[in-house]
């Protein structure tokens, strides 16, 4: 995938199955804000992170030991490849693609299908409906206070 404009974009994915490709710190911070959005999540690595373990044990996260094989994104909505291998990530990359399956890539995120935060900026739309923030995964008090945001007329 080429680097081009993105659209930004809320997605629901209440009750979806999203696949974590890794077991690291990057691959804990992916699974901890999918399960903050009611996403249900498959991991697949051999090893795990303290961070991730736990979850396991909790039985909030299924866990496939092992490493990544073809065949391991059917029926995913979400994919997030967060290994440290280069291979992997490109057949990660290759089988989300064949599959029409939205893709972040933690380490290259501009041969994604879409990226999360912090790869997104703030972005201000035009909409009808009132502007949102979250600060999630940003420390505390990052959020904007909308009650001290000035909207000017952007051409909207």
């Amino acid at each position: 995938m080429s680097q081009a404009p993105l659209y930004p974009i809320g997605l629901k994915i209440l009750g979806r199955l999203c696949v974590v490709i890794g077991g690291g710190v990057v691959a804990a911070r992916k699974i901890e804000g999918v399960l903050a959005a009611g996403g249900l999540v498959r991991v697949i690595s051999p090893e795990l992170v303290e961070r991730i373990e736990h979850l396991v044990q909790a039985e909030e996260v299924e866990w496939l030991a092992r490493g990544y094989e073809p065949g391991d994104l059917v029926g995913a909505f979400l994919v997030f490849a967060a290994t440290d291998r280069p291979d992997v990530q490109r057949q990660v990359a290759t089988e989300a693609e064949a599959r029409g399956i939205l893709l972040n890539i933690a380490d290259t995120p501009t041969n994604a299908s879409f990226r999360s935060r912090p790869w997104c900026g703030a972005v201000l739309c035009c909409s009808p409906w009132p502007p949102a923030a979250t600060a999630r995964p940003w420390p505390p008090g990052f959020a904007l206070n909308w009650s001290r945001v000035t909207v000017l007329n952007m051409g909207c």
